[in-house]
């Protein structure tokens, strides 16, 4: 859906919004952003009437006149178009660029403004020292005191989780610190990775489905589970 040529705001935005939204929301954007695809690609001269991009035509089919309305009710909405086969390949090194994937839909689609999204921080490297773990850009957490500093503010954990490949399962190891507060620190044993995320982010489907495989059976089929690769395919 998006590659080296491909990669406007209009489509990056209905991938990124995929992955990063819980996984009805996610299934329902990524099979409408194939199927109109798919109907571009297959008109001729009826493409100058067609509208440009593919979440206007989303938002225009389903009889939306807000695009904010049209996605808070996404996970309401019953898909009916048959596509090819979709499927969701998640890498490990995408870790390395998903905090700008969230940029891509941190914006209000009415007024083009930025607003505040989901959050998620993973470094390729840490140093692990005296109770504390660096891990870099000023991300610095206290294992003794469960707080985290970034930049030059303090926040308390709300969790930390260590997540572990027992067979064909994921195990988690859930230590809960401050139900106020919004940040989780997840370490990734089997790839020896961590990562920072809001409470949001965790419930993303990305999240779900590439840290803990944990994904809806009536939407999503495990087609290859690796440590460092998951791919899944989209039930019809």
């Amino acid at each position: 859906m998006i590659d080296g040529g491909k990669h406007s705001g209009s489509d990056n935005f209905t991938v990124a919004y995929s992955l990063i939204s819980p996984q009805k929301k996610s299934y329902n954007m990524a099979k409408l952003d194939v199927f109109y695809t798919e109907k571009f690609l297959n008109m001729k001269e009826e493409r100058k009437k067609f509208p440009p991009t593919n979440i206007e035509n989303m938002i225009i089919d389903y009889g939306y006149k807000d695009s904010n309305i049209f996605l808070d009710n996404l996970d309401k909405i019953e898909i009916l178009h048959k596509t090819e086969d979709i499927y969701f390949y998640l890498p490990s090194h995408i870790l390395d660029i998903f905090s700008t994937i969230t940029k891509f839909v941190n914006l209000d689609l009415m007024t083009g403004k930025e607003q505040k999204n989901s959050f998620i921080y993973s470094p390729r490297v840490y140093v692990d020292f005296n109770d504390k773990l660096y891990l870099g850009n000023d991300f610095v957490v206290n294992l003794k005191d469960m707080n985290i500093l970034i930049g030059e503010n303090k926040f308390e954990l709300n969790s930390f989780i260590t997540t572990k490949k027992v067979g064909n399962k994921v195990e988690l190891i859930k230590k809960s610190f401050n139900d106020n507060s919004n940040i989780i620190v997840i370490y990734m044993e089997n790839i020896d990775r961590y990562i920072v995320v809001d409470s949001k982010m965790l419930e993303s489907t990305f999240v779900e489905l590439f840290v803990f495989e944990k994904y809806d059976n009536k939407l999503f089929e495990p087609i290859i589970i690796k440590d460092h690769t998951k791919v899944y395919k989209l039930k019809q």
